[in-house]
């Protein structure tokens, strides 16, 4: 049996249109791939259980068709962000007075876009175009970029009660930037900090005293000289934390390292810094707020040159793999 037989208006694989016989255990993103090409593109139907090329009928019976869905929904949950809009259905059929079925995945063209995937650590885009998956190019990333309509990751609900024992350092942080003026609840709702419901936003999660997540990562290193492509790496360090702990990580690790000189006068010195404290602060506070915490995998650049400073932050587009725009401050 062929899938036209129980489908209407099936073709060949193009644009819209994909069969697997089985999910590959061992290439996952040879299939995944294409999910996240379909959502990239204008949207797709992906059958597993078809033979490509052919629409010949494998099918599953009812439990194998259960375990495969679950494996499918699985492995998109944990190497697609964000997860693609789908809808997942069993088409039945009888064969030697057999039940057997086939899953059909609908998926939508996704409205947050670029969806990534990232396997092994590595994070990748991929389009749909001509029947095939490809990687996506640079003129197509930033097109997914600009026709986005991502909500910004911040913005959204947790599922995380509003506790004001958990948010010291962001209270302790707050006070000595603020004169000493004290952060309470009615000014985090203000904030959007906290919902009407009493849950933290996704944003204000990253500040808690506890977080131990990725999203917060970042990659400081020192370079012998003038570029990264001839010169040796003096110092790589990378570091994950709450927010708070992050921006003071950041600030304390160019401290530690940037030149300082001085100026003599009559009666006393004055210390000079290479990169004025007040400009490093705020170069540092505006990586992490504009940067796109949907974009998994990367990471807060700082890199010290011999001539330079440059703080890079992922997402200068909202969305676009690896587009940072660096602050570059000169000695």
């Amino acid at each position: 049996m062929y899938l036209e037989e129980i489908v209407d208006n099936i073709q060949l694989e193009n644009d819209r249109f994909e069969c697997k016989a089985v999910l590959n255990r061992d290439d996952v993103v040879g299939w995944l791939k294409t999910i996240a090409g379909f959502a990239n593109a204008s949207g797709g139907e992906f059958y597993i259980g078809v033979k490509d090329k052919t629409n010949q009928l494998v099918g599953f019976d009812r439990k194998a068709a259960d375990n495969e869905r679950n494996y499918f929904n699985n492995q998109v949950n944990e190497h697609l962000t964000p997860r693609p809009q789908m809808n997942i259905s069993f088409i039945r059929y009888e064969a030697n007075k057999n039940e057997r079925f086939v899953i059909r995945i609908s998926v939508k063209e996704s409205d947050i876009k670029p969806v990534i995937l990232k396997y092994q650590n590595i994070p990748s885009i991929f389009m749909r175009r001509d029947g095939f998956t490809n990687g996506a190019t640079y003129e197509e990333i930033i097109e997914m970029s600009v026709r986005s309509k991502k909500t910004q990751y911040d913005v959204l609900e947790s599922d995380i009660k509003y506790n004001p024992d958990k948010i010291s350092k962001l209270k302790d942080f707050y006070s000595r930037h603020n004169n000493g003026k004290e952060l309470n609840e009615k000014l985090l709702r203000s904030l959007g900090f906290v919902n009407e419901s009493g849950y933290l936003l996704n944003g204000a999660v990253l500040f808690l005293d506890g977080y131990k997540g990725d999203k917060t990562k970042v990659q400081c290193s020192v370079f012998s000289g003038i570029n990264k492509g001839s010169e040796r790496i003096v110092t790589i360090n990378r570091f994950a934390g709450n927010i708070i702990d992050t921006i003071e990580y950041m600030v304390e690790f160019v401290n530690q390292r940037m030149n300082h000189g001085i100026i003599k006068l009559n009666d006393k010195r004055i210390n000079i810094d290479s990169y004025p404290q007040r400009a490093l602060f705020e170069g540092i506070i505006n990586a992490v707020a504009h940067r796109d915490y949907y974009l998994d995998g990367t990471q807060i650049q700082i890199d010290i040159f011999k001539d330079r400073l440059e703080i890079s932050s992922p997402g200068d587009f909202t969305g676009v793999k690896n587009w940072e725009k660096p602050m570059i401050c000169r000695e």
